[in-house]
């Protein structure tokens, strides 16, 4: 399918799925195009917005007249992104089609394709910390494919990557995809 969403990954995944459901990644239309006026009608342009907001964030995916996704709101892999079967988000925005391992959705660069510049600098922050030091240097040799529930601090990584504290279980903590569930406070603005 062109449009892989959430609502298909939940056949096997439905866990998952509703975790998600519920996260801020996944109401990021209604949270910034509802919301934040700024975003709406601050921004210098719609090309700016296309550029620096529908990627990350997403669109309301739209059919044209042909029965072919509007171009003006496809492809994107926004977390927020409003599909045609109804769902919220991608899941290809964190975990790559085709491979989907969870490797890859622990690494720091997964999370920081978005989370970066001025307006979220969550990645530089990170890089620039003592975790991200300690990951450059030691990270090519942690386990990022122990299975989900089972990756341990110490045993597998030695210092914490953003899933490790937003979304990984580790004692009595379970694992979650709901990864604004752990915040409480954010860059931007208080919750």
């Amino acid at each position: 399918a062109g449009v892989v969403s959430p609502k298909d990954c939940s056949r096997c995944h439905p866990d998952e799925a509703k975790q998600y459901s519920v996260s801020k990644h996944a109401n990021t239309i209604q949270i910034i195009w509802t919301i934040d006026p700024w975003l709406n009608f601050g921004l210098n342009s719609g090309l700016e917005r296309v550029n620096g907001c529908f990627h990350c964030h997403g669109t309301v995916l739209k059919v044209d007249k042909d029965g072919k996704l509007d171009p003006m709101t496809w492809p994107n892999v926004g977390v927020g992104r409003i599909n045609l079967d109804g769902s919220k988000g991608s899941c290809a925005a964190c975990h790559t089609r085709h491979r989907f391992a969870v490797s890859e959705a622990r690494k720091p660069d997964t999370c920081g394709q978005c989370h970066l510049g001025p307006d979220h600098p969550q990645i530089e922050i990170w890089d620039e910390s003592k975790h991200g030091a300690i990951y450059r240097s030691e990270g090519g040799k942690w386990n990022f494919s122990a299975a989900p529930g089972t990756w341990t601090p110490g045993v597998d990584y030695r210092t914490p990557t953003c899933a490790a504290c937003h979304m990984s279980g580790s004692g009595a903590i379970t694992t979650t995809h709901d990864v604004t569930e752990r915040l409480s406070w954010e860059l931007q603005a208080p919750l």
